[in-house]
């Protein structure tokens, strides 16, 4: 770059006035000043000085990789006073020369990046104050020459360019205090983002490292530099560990399971349990819409596909007001943006499923990708099972099949524009042939059937419309489907068509204060048709067999409204200090049952490496549909509430193990059961069904001790302990259904080099409590046998462990690379026990055991 001096304008240097002079630059690919505009006039002939002394500098072009580009940025050119000038009416010659601090794409003024293609020496400018840095490098910690450095966010007008030196090197200078948005590209690489935070009299150090293109992880999720946390607890895992963690099939949301806090999912669902809380009790999201869950049946694979995923966020408890409607946990998940360098895709092809995804950009501000999977365990478990299991013992035979699709769509219009479209889907059903009765009820016998799927359409709209103020708006349809049948006993179907909105402003001025405001509301479509015994009325005690049910039929429809809003404040009234206020309101369809949520979460840095933490709060669950229908429920239940409390400790051991400890106490009020009494409404005598007389309290420690990954090793050790425990009103505390003392998971990944990775999984955990049955009564009107049950909860199933395996090996040609596979759930055959069964008179027990092993042999080739 040469920077041409301006001619001091004689008005202002003889009246004794300096002024720094912002332009907008834009340069073509080879350096040319195209257009010079004035941001902020400053009048007395200073614009059109700087404007003339720009236009003929020369200056170095912008950089992709190795390939010059155009680009646009900001300039500041500062007149300052010379020596000579001493007040208005000062001497000095009219070509007095002003000088500039430099643009913030390349030369050392706010914002300033430094690499090759510097500007003037700083002497010219005046010193810089460096506020960003760091190093560039590949996975073998080999530095990368002229890596393109992009920082956006904070105050910055237009994004400052960085370019790595030699040494894989970057800084930035003079980087206001807030948080920024990083880029990081190169030819041969893939590209990076993250976030990081500049904070008052800080340097902040940064170290990334790149995968190569073409690499068998370059499509998995990227969860590197995170914002800093905004609640007590969010556990978040890099791309290395989720591609290669054993037992999660190369799935990221399956690798989630293996944190603390988060048990094994229910045997034969999609549904996990998170902090001793019943399943449905968890909320998940995708991108902020709602969706019925992130599982396929069983948890072995997610109902979207990871490697379309930016972040994945667990929160355990004591999540922030942007959400609502769960007194357990939250597991949020948020899209990445396709690939806008080239042309990518793979195959995967196992045992289980197959999938499939292509990206690439539509334009340089434009992307698309897609992806579809489909499973054929369907098709081979019955070809495996009978390898493990007599065929007389499979007295239930199962064929579960799911298929997910996703399409998505990321454009920027603008710097300060993103608009983001995404379409998706998923549908699960199962299947059961019962080869003899149920529990002894001769009545369910022959096949039961259930299907859930979903759709939803949502469109995004982010906004930076100042420095301190962005919005982000959000819109989703979406339709739900649920259908159950079990021979001429029910036949269930419920329809869904939700839509939700949300908008949210963000304010911040400086860095000690944040406001985020927001509106969270939406309104659902239901039809439900069902045909069924009028099992709803049975009681907390239990009821008849099947056959000695009255027959229910409903046919009802309708609309659901739950408008919501929140606010949340961040405040660092001292330095490591954060503060998180926020209080939220909702409203549910008849105004009946409304909620005020205040929650409080602390982060203290105590000392570098150490960060104190607690939070507190209030949280509502409103009871399921059949649980308030007029048909087969109780209108009149009031939410469900929890009141959370949690307090922790985070520490840093070295450079790559980080230590971090939870305590936690939930307690649980208004829970909904099942009634016995009757009540009146409306002038009549109805059953009452269900009322909100049962409380709940979970409490216990979540310790994670974790070696973040390097070149050739990750692994952690997560334990949970916690009780569970409940009661109804007057009653003693009883274990709960998901009560677990333990539950420790030890998991470890080694690169052996030459394209080889061997990893391995052990859990052990404490079996679920189950209420025993200890003897029978026959019921002549139904033939059959009715059971006696002991002590809810009073036995417990036996202890659950199991290794799992994880082998990789990687085939990598200019074009192409070819990774195989072998993912095996439990390798040493352990019959673990999942659930009791009966004869027919209960006066046997036989035990119900999962898979003895879940072997997952494929191929992933990727172009």
């Amino acid at each position: 770059m040469r920077a041409e001096e301006a001619v001091y304008p004689p008005e202002a240097l003889a009246a004794g006035l300096a002024a720094t002079v912002p332009c907008r630059v834009t340069l073509d690919a080879e350096g040319r000043v195209l257009d010079v505009e004035v941001l902020e006039p400053q009048g007395h002939g200073f614009d059109e000085a700087a404007v003339e002394a720009i236009r003929r500098s020369t200056f170095e072009p912008a950089y992709r990789g190795s390939v010059p580009i155009p680009a646009r940025f900001v300039y500041r050119y500062v007149f300052r006073l010379p020596a000579t000038a001493e007040g208005p009416g000062a001497g000095g010659t009219p070509e007095a020369a002003g000088s500039a601090t430099g643009p913030e794409g390349s030369g050392p003024g706010p914002g300033t990046p430094s690499g090759p293609g510097e500007s003037p020496p700083a002497e010219d400018f005046g010193e810089p104050i460096v506020t960003l840095e760091g190093d560039i490098l590949d996975l073998d910690d080999v530095s990368i020459e002229e890596a393109a450095v992009s920082v956006t966010g904070g105050t910055l007008v237009e994004p400052v360019v960085a370019v790595a030196d030699t040494r894989g090197h970057f800084s930035v200078t003079d980087l206001p205090p807030g948080r920024y948005r990083l880029r990081v590209s190169a030819p041969g690489f893939v590209t990076f983002e993250a976030e990081e935070e500049v904070l008052p009299g800080e340097v902040t150090v940064v170290r990334y490292r790149l995968e190569p293109e073409r690499s068998p992880v370059v499509f998995e999720t990227v969860i590197r530099a995170q914002r800093p946390p905004r609640e007590v607890t969010r556990r978040t895992i890099e791309t290395r560990e989720m591609a290669l963690a054993p037992g999660s099939a190369g799935d990221a949301l399956n690798a989630i399971q293996n944190m603390p806090g988060i048990a094994r999912p229910i045997f034969g669902s999609g549904m996990v349990v998170i902090r001793g809380s019943n399943p449905g009790n968890t909320l998940y999201y995708l991108d902020g819409v709602s969706i019925p869950l992130v599982y396929h049946f069983g948890a072995f694979r997610s109902a979207v596909n990871g490697d379309l995923l930016e972040r994945i966020d667990y929160f355990p408890g004591n999540y922030s007001v942007r959400h609502t409607g769960a007194l357990g946990g939250v597991i949020e998940v948020s899209p990445r943006v396709p690939n806008r360098e080239r042309w990518t895709g793979y195959a995967d092809l196992n045992l289980v499923d197959g999938g499939a995804l292509v990206e690439g950009p539509l334009a340089a501000n434009a992307s698309i990708a897609g992806s579809v999977r489909r499973s054929w365990i369907d098709a081979t478990l019955p070809a495996i099972l009978p390898l493990f299991v007599d065929e007389e013992d499979l007295s239930i035979t199962a064929a579960p099949v799911y298929w997910d699709y996703q399409l998505l769509a990321d454009w920027e219009p603008s710097a300060d524009d993103r608009l983001r479209f995404f379409l998706y889907g998923s549908d699960d059903s199962i299947a059961f042939l019962f080869g003899e009765p149920v529990q002894g009820d001769p009545t369910i016998q022959g096949a039961a059937a259930m299907d859930i799927g979903f759709h939803r359409l949502q469109a995004e709209w982010n906004r930076q419309i100042s420095p301190a103020l962005e919005n982000q708006l959000m819109l989703a349809l979406g339709y739900n489907i649920i259908r159950f049948e079990m021979g001429d006993l029910f036949d269930v179907t419920y329809h869904m068509a939700p839509v939700q909105v949300r908008e949210e402003f963000t304010f911040r001025w400086g860095e000690a204060l944040q406001v985020t405001l927001g509106v969270d509301s939406g309104m659902e479509w239901y039809l439900a048709r069902a045909r069924l015994p009028d099992v709803f009325g049975m009681g907390s005690t239990g009821g008849p067999p099947l056959c000695g049910y009255e027959k229910l039929e409903v046919d009802s429809s309708g609309w659901n409204f739950w408008p919501g809003f929140f606010l949340e404040t961040e405040l660092r009234p001292v330095e490591g200090l954060r503060l998180i206020p926020g209080v939220r309101f909702d409203i549910d369809t008849d105004g009946k049952r409304t909620a005020i949520e205040p929650r409080l979460s602390v982060r203290y840095e105590l000392l570098e490496g150490t960060t104190l933490k607690g939070g507190i709060g209030l949280y509502s669950q409103g009871a399921s549909p059949q649980e308030t229908s007029d048909d087969t429920g109780n209108p009149d239940l009031t939410l469900q509430r929890s009141y959370q409390y949690g307090v922790g400790v985070e520490q840093r051991l070295t450079d790559r193990i980080q230590l971090s400890v939870d305590l936690f106490y939930k307690q649980l009020d208004r829970l909904v059961r099942q009634s016995d009494d009757e009540i009146v409404r409306d002038g009549r005598r109805v059953a009452e069904n269900f009322d909100n007389d049962s409380y709940g309290r979970v409490y216990g420690a979540e310790i994670l001790a974790r070696y973040e990954p390097d070149e050739w090793f990750f692994g952690w050790i997560a334990v949970t302990l916690l009780r569970s425990e409940r009661r109804d009103q007057g009653g003693p505390w009883e274990p709960s259904e998901f009560d677990q003392l333990l539950n420790l998971t030890l998991l470890g990944s080694v690169d052996l080099g030459r394209g080889w990775n061997i990893g391995l999984r052990f859990r052990v955990a404490q079996g679920y409590p189950y209420t025993p049955v200890v003897g029978s009564i026959f019921d002549g009107d139904c033939d059959q046998y009715l059971p006696v049950e002991g002590e809810p909860n009073s036995g417990r199933l036996p202890w659950f462990h199991q290794l799992d395996l994880r082998v990789d090996k990687t085939f990598d040609w200019d074009v192409f690379r070819l990774s195989v596979y072998l993912d095996v759930q439990n390798v040493y055959f352990h019959y673990n026990v999942e659930s009791i069964g009966y004869n027919h008179d209960y006066t046997r027990r036989t035990d119900v055991h999962g898979l003895p092993i879940l072997p997952a042999l494929g191929i992933k080739g990727s172009f």
